[in-house]
Order: structure tokens, then sequence, then C-alpha cells
């Protein structure tokens, strides 16, 4: 898939609706999720690209109009949604699967306790990670999943449970149809 057509998906699942030009430049001056969103998905056409300054000014504009830290090598899915973008970093080789949303000052990054290549969290489809968490490491988490507000994921949790604490661990099991995006 292209990053605009990702951008299309994003849209329309943040919004539950089909994506046009004019709602979408309606949104995007409105909603600085929108932009931190539009602004990931063109510095990482320009980074696929094969430019090298040009991703990196649309991160720190994206950093001065939205809050959020997007780095362009990152690679994340479709149905990527930010509720409020202040204070969120996504770390250089992130991985993320379709449908994730991420609420303000969430961050997915290195754990330097770790000497490992890839230092970044990989996460699967439908995930949730709520308010103030972080997610640090080469942890894999699985398919639905919601990190629970404040949360630290050190380790690795499969696939349809709930996480929450300091360092996470499983509080109970998810279940996908309750996902609010279904």
């Amino acid at each position: 898939m292209t990053q605009l057509e990702l951008l299309k998906e994003d849209f329309e699942a943040c919004f539950k609706s089909k994506f046009t030009w004019r709602s979408f430049l309606r949104k995007y001056i409105a909603f600085p999720g929108v932009k931190a969103v539009a602004l990931y998905r063109l510095s990482r056409s320009l980074h696929l690209s094969g430019h090298i300054v040009l991703p990196q000014l649309l991160v720190c504009y994206s950093i001065s109009k939205t809050g959020a830290e997007i780095l362009p090598t990152a690679d994340i899915g479709g149905g990527f949604v930010i509720k409020h973008p202040v204070g969120i970093v996504v770390g250089a080789t992130a991985v993320a699967g379709r449908m994730l949303t991420l609420l303000q000052g969430v961050t997915l990054g290195e754990n330097y306790k770790q000497k490992d290549k890839d230092q970044y969290p990989t996460l699967g489809n439908n995930i949730t990670v709520c308010a103030n968490s972080a997610i640090l490491g080469p942890v894999v988490i699985g398919d639905h999943v919601i990190v629970a507000a404040n949360s630290i994921v050190l380790k690795s949790f499969s696939e349809m449970c709930i996480v929450g604490g300091i360092p996470a661990v499983k509080k109970g099991e998810a279940d996908p149809q309750s996902f609010y995006w279904k």
C-alpha cells in the first residue's frame, strides 16, 4: 500500500466516515492528531523515496505544531489514530500493524539496558496504548492488546490481553468485539 492509501485508511478509522479531500482538509486544520498522522505519512513517503533532509524537517515541523515526534523510519500500518498528540514519541525502528491508537504522552522507544541491535518495540494489529504509557525495548505485543494508562511495558505479551502497571503485567483478557473501532 502507498502512504496515501494508508492515510485514507487512517482517516476512515479515526472518523468512521469516507475519505474526501474536503473533509480531510477540514479535519487536518481542526484536529492536531490528524495533522500528526498526515505529517508522519508524508515524511515516511519521502523517506521511502530516498530523501534524507525533508523527512527530518517534517518531523521538526510536526513536533512544533502537534507535539508528536514520529520518526519516518518507524513502520506503522493503516488505521493509525492519534487522539491527543502532545508528548507522543515513536522511535526509529518501531513497527506496528493495522489499527494502532495512541493517546497523549505515549512512548514507543528504546530500553538502553538492552544490547540488541533492534531496541524498539513491535506491535501487532488492533492495539490501544493509553495515556502516558511507554513500551520500551525489543518487546513484541500481540494482536488485540490494550495497554492501560501510566504503564511501562518492558516484556512481551501475547494477544488478546489488557496489560498495566509499572512494570506492566497482564491484568485481564481483551475481547476484540469490545474495541471501540470495531
